[in-house]
């Protein structure tokens, strides 16, 4: 097909002799001003090739390599069962790191041993040294902060049915690994600080257990139970919200706060409101968690919609002023918030009752009425008590309720025993001068009338004036 000519176009004919003559051309040009563009152009074209083929040379290091490395490093002897599982992998700076799951093969090496490594983001070697913390069990979460990365890491060795736990915080910084928190591992400080607690990672945190103080099988080897204390907070932004954690264990029932497969799986605040006529804010919490069912074995979750509600002085998130006011399953969180904040005390008569779906564990609202009147009668029945309000808590009553039954041996049924709360003075000293704030109150049902049978087995110290509600 032959193309129409124009002023702008290159004809690309003309048989060999043209096609020489205008390669000719072409370079005897270079000769002149363009020739310097020209051998530019060359020279640029040159590097970035090169540049391209050390792209292509420096490989990703490779996360096996690397542990074999580490492991050699760590290890003097290696079992020829080994094996490793990749837990994460990140980067920080530039360099590569890495978490492992080290089975060493026999069970005295360890069959979930962690390892931790890093390798230079250039050269791909491993810098600093690795790190390794021996166990059957082991977990690690990492998060980036200003001074570096940082990993929060547990182990649990279990010999006889016996747990040996470990872990902490180390930082990654400068191609260097510096344990944080609690001490470095092998240091009298770290073996007692370890020697009867058992951490679990949580949301980013480490939720901390102590050992229980009973041992059902000691000469068969089985441990005590783990129960849940506290909760190490390394990366929470809200001031509130180790308060948080720190009352999960308060609504939790007898059988799930001494499980040591309880776990947290979330704790979220859902809602804030500030009430003026109290001058409060009340925080809704949503909290989830699963336990193992001692009945069927298997795993169970927390109640459906379960919420926590925290408490402080309306502008003064202070966690020394945040206190707990219940717990609650109302999908109205707003409405909850409420209510436990007008929480309703002796005498009721003249007040509109509150809705029977409040969290009163199990009892029915008539109970709480017949018992609140009946602990009034009770507790001043020899005149040198004056109560001033008496109350049902639905977190601390259903606790007492428990410990009560279990000290017991459970020879009353759940439903005829309730503790209840009560603030109250001398009869024969001012208000003023002394209350006896929070004091507990144990009730147990006999037909239908409430009789007191234990009270102030843990009272607070009397107060100046009286607390504020």
């Amino acid at each position: 097909m032959k193309a129409p000519h124009t002023v702008f176009s290159t004809e690309l004919r003309g048989g060999k002799g043209l096609l020489k003559a205008r390669l000719g051309d072409l370079f005897a040009h270079a000769k002149g001003r363009g020739g310097g563009l020209l051998i530019l152009a060359l020279c640029l074209t040159a590097c970035l090739g090169a540049l391209v083929s050390c792209q292509q040379d420096a490989a990703q290091p490779d996360p096996d390599s690397l542990a074999e490395t580490a492991l050699d490093q760590v290890l003097e002897y290696r079992d020829e069962r080994e094996s490793w599982t990749l837990l994460w992998e990140t980067t920080s700076d530039g360099d590569t790191v890495c978490a492992f799951s080290y089975d060493g093969g026999p069970h005295a090496a360890g069959l979930g041993n962690l390892l931790l490594l890093a390798a230079d983001g250039t050269t791909g070697e491993l810098t600093g040294t690795p790190v390794f913390l021996s166990g059957d069990q082991c977990d690690a979460f990492s998060w980036s902060a200003d001074d570096g990365l940082h990993v929060l890491c547990t182990t649990v060795t279990t010999y006889q049915g016996v747990d040996t736990c470990g872990g902490g915080e180390v930082a990654y910084t400068d191609g260097t690994w510096t344990w944080t928190w609690p001490a470095a591992p092998g240091s009298p400080d770290y073996e007692n600080y370890w020697a009867d607690r058992k951490g679990v990672i949580t949301l980013g945190n480490l939720d901390l257990y102590i050992r229980g103080d009973w041992d059902p099988a000691t000469t068969l080897g089985t441990e005590p139970q783990w129960i849940y204390a506290d909760t190490k907070l390394f990366q929470e932004e809200n001031s509130a919200a180790g308060m948080a954690r720190a009352y999960v264990s308060q609504v939790l029932p007898a059988e799930v706060a001494g499980n040591a497969d309880f776990q947290i799986t979330d704790l979220t605040l859902t809602g804030a409101y500030d009430y003026s006529d109290t001058g409060r804010t009340v925080e809704a919490w949503t909290l989830t968690y699963t336990y193992e069912d001692w009945d069927s074995g298997s795993q169970a979750e927390s109640p459906e919609g379960l919420h926590i509600f925290l408490c402080y002085p309306t502008g003064d998130p202070d966690p020394t002023r945040t206190f707990l006011l219940g717990s609650s399953t109302d999908a109205d969180t707003e409405r909850a918030a409420w209510r436990l904040n007008h929480r309703r005390y002796y005498p009721l008569e003249e007040e509109p009752l509150p809705d029977t779906d409040l969290p009163f564990w199990g009892f029915e609202l008539e109970d709480i009425l017949a018992a609140l009147r009946d602990a009034m009668n009770d507790f001043a029945w020899d005149f040198t008590r004056f109560p001033h309000k008496i109350w049902f808590d639905p977190v601390d009553s259903g606790q007492r309720r428990e410990e009560y039954l279990l000290s017991t041996g459970y020879e009353a049924a759940r439903e005829d025993v309730m503790p209840l709360f009560c603030d109250w003075t001398p009869q024969d000293i001012p208000t003023s001068e002394a209350l006896y704030h929070d004091w507990p109150i144990l009730l147990l049902r006999q037909g239908e009338t409430w009789t007191v049978v234990d009270w102030g087995d843990q009272p607070l110290e009397p107060q100046s004036s009286p607390a504020a509600d």
